[in-house]
Order: C-alpha cells, then structure tokens, then sequence
C-alpha cells in the first residue's frame, strides 16, 4: 500500500511533468485502482481492527438495544483514512461528474470564477498532500513495526534453540506483549 500512497501523492504530477497527453487515460484507470484499494482497506480495517458488542440501555423505562464500537472503527486513523479516500473524489473523473463536483459551469466573470477557484483548489490540495503524507508516515510506522516484531520472533526462537530460554517462558511472553498490542487498538 506504500507504493499506491506513493502514486496517489505524486502521479498526478508526475503525469503532467513527464507523460504525454495519451497516457491519462492509463492514469485515470491507475487513480480507480488506488481508489478502490484504499476504500477496501478502510473497510477491512473496520472489520478486522473494530469490535462491535450490544449494550442494554434504559430510556424511559424501556430497555434500548445500542452497539458500542471500538478499537478502529471512529477513531482518529479512522476519520483521516476516511478523509484520504474522500479527497480522491475529484481525481476520479466519473465519481466527481456523478456528484456534480465535475467541472465549473455559470456565466458572468468566467476569469474570476477560475482564478478563485485555482486558489482555492490550490489550498485544498495542500491539505489533501498533508492528509496523504500522514497516511504514508503511518503506514512507514506499521511497517517498521512489523520488522521489529519479526526480528524479535527470530531472537526468541534463536534463543530456544540455544537452550536459554523454554517454550513457556516464549509463551508467557508473546501473551503479554500481544495483551499489550491489543490495549493500544
């Protein structure tokens, strides 16, 4: 998923830096791909990261079934995920003109209404970058973790062959530091 966040942060100018006009429709249908790779992420993310349980709430006098939600699902990584799949909306030809957000129509001033609008496109894709780059040093994050996880399992299993340490003792502290991992979801 690095190198998607990657193209999504940098394709775009990429393609206009360095491709001719016959390569945007390769573009259009790399930006889909993306698109429909991140959405599928924060849905699995809410699936696998979330967990969902019944609480019995009295209102009333009645009792009210209600889910409570936790670990992913609302929470901070959650709604910046959410906002990174949103900004690719107007990258996504036919997405955008669905929505109407497609392309800027009306009389009057036309030199106006686009000069105000290339600022305010220009600010919003700053935002939009430093959503991204979020996402990316986020995703630098997992990864390094998962290295320093696996490097750890090597360690301990070297140590087991070694004699230094049993299986219990490897037990005991997997279970911990997997009690760990789970309190920080």
């Amino acid at each position: 998923m690095m190198l998607v966040t990657l193209f999504v942060l940098f394709g775009e100018d990429l393609r206009l830096l360095s491709f001719p006009p016959s390569t945007d429709s390769t573009f259009a249908v790399l930006n889909n791909i993306c698109f429909f790779l991140f959405l599928l992420e924060l849905l699995l993310n809410c699936w696998a990261k979330s967990a969902f349980s019944k609480v019995k709430v009295k209102v009333r006098g009645r009792d009210i079934l209600k889910v409570k939600v936790t670990g992913y699902m609302f929470s901070f990584f959650f709604w910046l995920d959410l906002l990174a799949v949103l900004s690719m909306i107007p990258d996504i030809g036919w997405l955008a003109s669905l929505l109407g957000i497609g392309a800027w129509s009306g009389a009057g001033n036309v030199g106006t209404k686009v000069g105000r609008a290339g600022r305010i496109g220009a600010k919003t894709g700053r935002i939009v970058r430093m959503v991204r780059l979020v996402r990316l040093v986020k995703l630098y994050k997992i990864t390094s973790r998962r290295r320093r996880e696996r490097k750890m399992m090597d360690d301990l299993q070297k140590l087991v062959e070694m004699g230094h340490i049993d299986h219990s003792e490897v037990a005991q502290y997997l279970a911990k530091m997997n009690a760990q991992k789970q309190s920080k979801v």
